[in-house]
């Protein structure tokens, strides 16, 4: 097995672990609104589906993906950097060279400030989702019945958590890989690392294989369609919040760190830590609506045991 499939078999596992998650998560939606249809009707039903912030099933699920994938992508990313450039310097770098955990809590950080947006877009999603249906059922006429039939033939949930997943799992990775980085002795740069195959849209074929200093922001184009809309998306690692949906949904990059050397080709060690970059989002107690399941759901699973 090569090393991109051990890759891909690691993050694909935590990505079908939490695609039920999500399932169950969107099926909350369609089960609660076709439940205020019966029973209130559809303007009743329309404006209990608007006036949702947060679906509270979200975050568990959100909060378990980070630990597992953004914790697997920092230690993948060390020990890629260790085993392709530390063996020929460890007499020098000190073969008692252990991993420093200062990742872990980076990642549960990044975790902390952006977990309420993210989880925001979901549910903005998935809520979307349903008034598609019922906006094609007005203009086609459907009764309330119908409606309820094409909401559950057309599996929704499980359409969106798999988009969910994978889109989740590759930003918490990505996060991982950058803090994974933090802690090895030597200066990188970081290299935008696209999926080889036709499904690679247009905007990261062109960023494949750009290398940037570690805080730096990839310039990846914004497409609509096949053709580039002359925006920019300034983004971090593949999966950030930042960029815009059609550079972040169903994403399969991943960044890949690769040591600076100097004019002797020599590592560069070191002399201080590098900055944390981390998009400051709301807090739960600034989100006004968040159930308080939700904020003690965040609470009691933000920390994690090695």
């Amino acid at each position: 097995m090569t090393s991109q499939q051990r890759y891909d078999k690691i993050f694909i596992g935590i990505e079908e672990l939490y695609l039920k998650k999500f399932r169950i998560a969107h099926q909350f939606m369609v089960d609660a609104f076709i439940s205020d249809l019966k029973q209130y009707g559809l303007q009743r039903a329309q404006s209990n589906l608007t006036v949702l912030l947060i679906n509270d099933k979200i975050i568990p699920a959100l909060t378990g993906i980070y630990k597992r994938a953004g914790l697997e992508g920092a230690r993948w990313t060390l020990n890629e950097l260790r085993a392709k450039h530390m063996r020929p310097v460890m007499k020098k770098a000190g073969a008692g060279f252990g991993r420093n955990e200062e990742w872990i809590r980076q990642v549960l950080k990044y975790l902390e400030f952006n977990i309420l947006d993210l989880a925001q877009r979901i549910t903005d999603t998935m809520r979307e989702d349903i008034l598609r249906i019922i906006s094609e059922g007005i203009d086609q006429g459907w009764g309330i019945e119908k409606m309820v039939a094409q909401m559950r033939s057309a599996d929704l949930p499980l359409r969106r958590a798999r988009t969910i997943a994978r889109t989740e799992v590759v930003r918490a990775a990505n996060v991982g890989h950058a803090e994974g980085a933090k802690t090895f002795p030597f200066e990188v740069n970081k290299r935008w690392s696209a999926a080889s195959d036709h499904r690679t849209r247009h905007s990261h074929r062109k960023i494949n294989n750009i290398m940037i200093d570690e805080v730096d922001r990839f310039k990846v184009p914004v497409y609509k369609g096949d053709k580039p809309n002359g925006q920019v998306d300034n983004m971090l690692h593949p999966g950030d919040p930042d960029g815009s949906a059609a550079n972040v949904i169903n994403c399969r990059c991943r960044i890949i760190h690769e040591p600076k050397r100097d004019g002797k080709g020599q590592l560069i060690r070191r002399t201080t830590s590098p900055a944390t970059v981390i998009p400051m989002r709301q807090t739960p107690n600034q989100i006004p609506g968040i159930g308080i399941a939700a904020r003690k759901t965040l609470t009691d699973n933000i920390t994690v045991d090695v």
